[in-house]
């Protein structure tokens, strides 16, 4: 046999070989896989393995699997590990874990009187703010000030670095206002060219004007410009207030240096207002911020963003700070953000939308044994709305506040009640809630038909009318007002002694604000609200998410015979009215 015909026998052999062996391994992976079904098991192999056979599929075991949270064909072996099956007994606990920021604020005290601070101690603030201060009858710094003034005034000489965001949530009437007023103010009077370099946005016109009030007196010994955007006057006029036309064609010289406003009109200037720029901006500070956040009007704070970086350059950059970032910011606009609140949310998914830089919170508690008290507690320990907001001292209300309730038992002499507590108490200088202006007006005839020096004040009513009904009110010529939720917030209507809830608030943000009219600036106050059988278990419960737990004191008052009698009658001619 010839080498060549060797050599093609032998290959024909090794063919033959490894097609018998690819045969063999075939035959023995198709054996393993039909050993492994349990359909195919005989009785013995179960024997020796101590299985139970398997069930029959009825419908009921169908049931029983869907029960018992196991998938399908989990109990059967098929020789694979399947993803996605687990025991539901094994998930672990997902622990809700806040920023470093949140988790650990600076704490403001929520007695003004605690560690009071003379405005002359201020060093930081100049001379002719303080002449100011002095003036309007101010002696001491109230904590939250104390604290936020000093941060914001240092931050702001610090030409190279970019400064930490504020969030600032205290009680109304802690003295929020003067704690963003006074440092921007110190901060920008020595500038030479006008521009907007702060930006004040309130929800709502009333609030726009205070603060612009607040911002206009201690503007007036320097050359700093404030200007307010919220619809009181004419779009023209505030066009002509904004901006002129500058030397050369083309260009506009700004007449602002301060600008109050409130989103709508805001974003209307944007649109609208040749000339009108947001690229020198330093301070944009958002008052009322939970608010002003959930009514989010045409995507504001986008307008403002894009204005602001107009040229993408400008725009920080992130990374560490090193010899190489310096030397390539000195384009950047630092932007510094300042949130205030009473009820400033800390849900960190509602801050993001904000995007800020390396934020300090500032915060009241009831007590700072609280957040000892509160370490380690999961969401099932800190209230139902624990998800959502938990936080210690996240709505907090004066120190010198009391509050109280009045049990009503019979809902229909419900105003009959108010009247007797009212004249039983002697209670001046009163301001009412109700629910709806349908409530507030219906309640302002039952009063003045009781006889009862009340008028109404809704945001109906022009704001002129509002302001003649204020100055009387402060005047001593109407002892009590009527309002509804529209004006809780944060508006200055002068000294409050008593906030009376006739329509028992159902979130615990508008109870804050509402009792936030009084006890304000270290003054006491009194709260009361009206509660009946079937609102007193939810009401506690709302008071106790926010660290109220203690037992609630009820008013006690007396209804006679002839009280009902009177009553009837001024129903009476409330209806006639009506």
């Amino acid at each position: 046999m010839s080498s060549d015909t060797f050599q093609v026998q032998r290959f024909g052999e090794e063919k033959q070989d490894d097609l018998e062996n690819e045969q063999d391994l075939l035959a023995k992976l198709k054996a393993k896989i039909a050993g492994s079904r349990p359909e195919v098991k005989s009785e013995k192999v179960r024997e020796e393995k101590k299985e139970e056979p398997s069930e029959p599929k009825t419908k009921k075991n169908k049931k029983k699997r869907k029960r018992e949270n196991v998938p399908k064909d989990s109990e059967e072996n098929t020789g694979f590990t399947k993803l996605g099956v687990f025991d539901a007994k094994d998930k672990a606990k997902v622990r809700r874990v806040l920023p470093k920021w949140l988790a650990q604020p600076d704490i403001v005290s929520l007695d003004l009187g605690d560690q009071q601070m003379p405005i002359e101690d201020m060093k930081e603030l100049d001379e002719s703010i303080l002449q100011i201060l002095k003036s309007s009858g101010a002696k001491y710094f109230f904590p939250v000030q104390r604290q936020v003034i000093p941060q914001l005034i240092g931050s702001a000489k610090r030409k190279f670095f970019r400064p930490s965001d504020i969030c600032v949530s205290a009680p109304t009437g802690s003295g929020k206002t003067l704690a963003f007023v006074l440092p921007i103010v110190q901060s920008l009077k020595s500038r030479i060219v006008p521009r907007v370099r702060a930006l004040v946005i309130l929800p709502v016109q009333d609030l726009a004007a205070q603060v612009f009030k607040v911002f206009r007196a201690y503007t007036e010994n320097n050359d700093l410009r404030v200007k307010l955007l919220s619809g009181q006057k004419s779009f023209s006029q505030e066009q002509n207030e904004l901006v002129m036309p500058g030397i050369e064609p083309g260009t506009f010289q700004s007449l602002a240096d301060i600008v109050v406003a409130t989103p709508g009109r805001l974003v209307d200037h944007l649109q609208k207002t040749e000339g009108f720029s947001l690229t020198h901006l330093q301070f944009l500070i958002i008052d009322e911020a939970d608010r002003v956040m959930e009514d989010v009007q045409n995507d504001w704070l986008n307008h403002v963003d894009r204005a602001v970086y107009s040229n993408p350059e400008q725009r920080p950059k992130p990374g560490p700070i090193n010899c190489a970032s310096l030397s390539n910011s000195g384009s950047a606009i630092y932007l510094q953000k300042l949130l205030f609140s009473a009820t400033l949310s800390q849900n960190p998914e509602k801050l993001q939308q904000l995007e800020l830089y390396e934020p300090k919170l500032y915060t009241s508690v009831v007590d700072p044994e609280d957040i000892l008290a509160n370490e380690g507690l999961d969401g099932n320990n800190r209230g139902n709305n624990a998800d959502e907001e938990s936080f210690v001292g996240q709505y907090t209300t004066p120190k010198e506040l009391t509050e109280t309730v009045l049990l009503i038992e019979n809902t229909l002499k419900k105003p009959l009640s108010l009247a007797n507590l009212i004249h039983q108490k002697e209670m001046k200088k009163v301001l009412i809630f109700a629910k709806s202006i349908e409530n507030s007006h219906k309640l302002t005839l039952m009063l003045q038909a009781m006889q009862i020096k009340v008028s109404e004040l809704s945001s109906q009513l022009k704001r002129g009318n509002r302001g003649k009904i204020l100055n009387q009110f402060k005047n001593d010529k109407i002892d009590i007002l009527v309002a509804t939720d529209a004006l809780a917030r944060g508006i200055d209507i002068g000294k409050i002694d008593f906030v009376i809830s006739y329509d028992c608030p159902k979130f615990v943000k508008t109870y804050i604000h509402r009792v936030g009219r009084t006890a304000r600036a270290g003054q006491s106050g009194r709260a009361v609200t009206l509660i009946e059988n079937n609102q007193m278990k939810a009401f506690k419960i709302m008071l106790k998410q926010v660290g109220k737990n203690h037992q609630l004191e009820e008013e006690q008052i007396q209804v006679t015979e002839n009280d009902v009698v009177n009553y009837e009658k001024a129903l009476e001619q409330a209806k006639e009215l009506t």
